[in-house]
């Protein structure tokens, strides 16, 4: 347990530097509020999926299905982090620095 929680706390801290450097120039204060908001969004969305589709896993005892639904949870966060944060992150810079519009945005 110990090795996955280090290696979710280094892909966070990955994903985090990933998103900063793709805002570009942007001011630091709206890069810390942009990548928050995304991280706890995409938490929320998580969390509801997961409760939706859980269907009821067997588990030993109910303290390990808390912490087996809490890790499965932050990891999944991570994985859709991963896979969204950037490219967004990518076009809001684009918009702010008025590279694209934001017709061509959506």
């Amino acid at each position: 347990m110990p090795i996955i929680i280090s290696l979710i706390i280094a892909t966070f801290l990955i994903l985090i530097s990933w998103t900063w450097h793709n805002l570009g120039s942007i001011d630091k204060n709206k890069k810390i509020v942009f990548i928050i908001t995304a991280l706890v969004i995409l938490f929320i969305i998580t969390l509801i999926v997961f409760n939706i589709s859980k269907n009821d896993l067997p588990y030993k005892n109910e303290g390990e299905a808390d912490s087996v639904r809490n890790v499965l949870v932050i990891l999944f966060t991570l994985l859709n982090g991963i896979a969204v944060m950037p490219i967004i992150s990518k076009t809001i810079y684009k918009l702010y620095e008025k590279e694209i519009d934001s017709s061509k945005a959506i």
